[in-house]
């Protein structure tokens, strides 16, 4: 049999033959490629194309122009690499066994739900300035991702995420599209960063050669303030402990109200998160000496430092009675994950019962246009569980604590925060700095002398007796006027001012040489 030659472009395109069951010659129904690797074999390579000849020409080019880029060591360009992203399985299989292809290559040819869960498990051993990320943090990152790419968009496989796709889906999450709640832009902020980490992390693990969501900016999606809180005042924590402390209070989710009122207590006074409340056990809690404190350890802490936070005499005593049935390793409190529903269901409930409270229609309504106990308030400031963080500081600061010592039960690194972010500053406060402002009045001595009219009446006897001795005083004026002229024809401008003019001229002294 002769040998088959390449053409000059280094492969050759040709139908297989191969022998029947009858012996008869017969032909393939695909065509072949016929092509001379990177390597020094002196065999060439052969891999079976497709049905059409041209589509099996374009493969034969596609692998020649592989070839040249493995032998210079060169980066797949743009054009190939889309090809290598949507060449069939079975092909990228053969190039990763002849050594044409990397395995990260391969891999980019794998489902995207394959991808985001490399991707989780990737999050699960990185490290933030050598601390692990939490797994509500990976789990957030990986389900955003998710429900763009796969639930919102449809993208099954990498070649697919296009950048106007992944837009046209946030905007649509924005304006609460498909019967969803809108999403605001904070959170959007979110969702485009951890579609821009995720598509990172393909091009680091050389998974992918080309970001296609590169154009992606969080700014382009809300601003980035944060989410504006309130701290309740303590006739508003009071009324709400009232509540959950009566007969009428009921469960939340299997919650009772007692434990409740223990958790936004505790939340209150140690300023904890809550994860952190939710992480706590049994013996984590030392309220049987006159020293009560709860200890956390680094892995249950935000900021991954151990920390160990006084309690109160009284409020020991009510955590005590609460765990006195628990096992060590137990968990301390029943924390929802949703903590936001349940303060807001409580603070609706404890709202309502302090308006029936009075009797009063006009009361009544009165207490409903303020904003005690509720959600949010006038000047669009919520209430959830984080509240109660601020509730703390707050507190710490109209107590008189200095600002050191409540930037270390507040666990903050930087003391701006704790003052700025987490410290409000209550109504009674404004009002008392105000009235402890110095007096602005004058002494007495340099006040203005008064004139004897003011807020006078026509019977009032001081007035009368001011009227008679200006009247008196203008009256001798013009005496001694006329005596020291005795020619000159002086008038008495009281005689001539209007009957009902309370402020009558001076009488003044008319020259003749002026009225000729």
């Amino acid at each position: 049999m002769a040998r088959r030659k390449r053409d000059r472009s280094g492969y050759r395109v040709y139908r297989p033959t191969f022998k029947g069951r009858d012996g008869a010659t017969c032909e393939s129904s695909k065509w072949a490629v016929e092509f001379q690797d990177h390597t020094a074999r002196t065999r060439p390579r052969r891999l079976m194309g497709f049905t059409d000849k041209s589509a099996t020409d374009e493969l034969g080019r596609n692998l020649a122009r592989l070839v040249a880029r493995r032998c210079s060591n060169s980066t797949p360009d743009r054009p190939l690499v889309e090809w290598l992203e949507t060449t069939p399985d079975r092909i990228r299989r053969k190039l990763v066994a002849w050594g044409l292809l990397s395995v990260d290559r391969l891999t980019a040819s794998k489902p995207l739900t394959d991808h985001l869960s490399d991707f989780r498990e990737a999050l699960r051993s990185k490290r933030v300035k050598g601390r692990k990320l939490s797994d509500k943090r990976i789990t957030v990152a990986y389900e955003r991702a998710k429900s763009v790419l796969i639930d919102g968009c449809g993208f099954r496989g990498w070649q697919d995420v296009r950048a106007e796709s992944v837009h046209r889906q946030l905007v649509k999450l924005g304006r609460g599209d498909d019967d969803t709640k809108a999403l605001t832009g904070l959170t959007l902020r979110g969702y485009c960063q951890a579609l821009r980490q995720f598509a990172g992390w393909m091009i680091d693990t050389g998974r992918a050669i080309e970001n296609p969501l590169v154009t992606l900016k969080p700014r382009d999606y809300g601003t980035s303030t944060t989410k504006k809180r309130r701290p309740l005042d303590v006739a508003e924590l009071r009324e709400l402990l009232a509540y959950l402390s009566g007969d009428k209070a009921r469960a939340f989710r299997d919650i009772m109200p007692a434990e409740r009122a223990l958790v936004y207590r505790v939340a209150v006074e140690t300023g904890l998160r809550a994860g952190e409340l939710r992480s706590l056990t049994r013996a984590a809690f030392e309220v049987d000496d006159d020293a009560p404190v709860v200890r956390l350890s680094g892995e249950q802490t935000k900021n991954k430092q151990a920390a160990e936070l006084p309690l109160k005499l009284d409020t020991a005593a009510l955590i005590r009675e609460h765990l006195a049935t628990k096992a060590p390793a137990a968990v301390a409190f029943n924390v929802p994950d949703k903590t936001a529903d349940m303060i807001r269901a409580d603070l609706r409930t404890a709202r309502a019962r302090w308006i029936k409270a009075v009797d009063d229609r006009k009361l009544r309504r009165e207490r409903r246009r303020t904003d005690f106990l509720h959600s949010p308030d006038a000047a669009g400031r919520v209430v959830d569980f984080h509240s109660l963080r601020h509730t703390c500081g707050s507190l710490l600061a109209a107590s008189g604590v200095h600002p050191k010592v409540a930037q270390t039960i507040m666990r903050h690194s930087d003391i701006n925060l704790t003052m700025a972010l987490y410290t409000h500053t209550y109504r009674e406060q404004e009002a008392d700095a105000v009235a402890k402002l110095p007096d602005l009045t004058p002494p007495a001595d340099q006040r203005q002398r008064a004139t004897g009219t003011d807020n006078a009446t026509a019977d009032d006897p001081v007035l009368a007796l001011r009227l008679a001795q200006m009247n008196g005083s203008r009256e001798t004026d013009t005496d001694s006027l006329r005596r020291s002229n005795p020619g000159s024809d002086v008038k008495n401008r009281d005689t001539e001012s209007h009957p009902w003019d309370l402020n009558p001229r001076p009488v003044l002294y008319e020259s003749t040489a002026l009225t000729n």
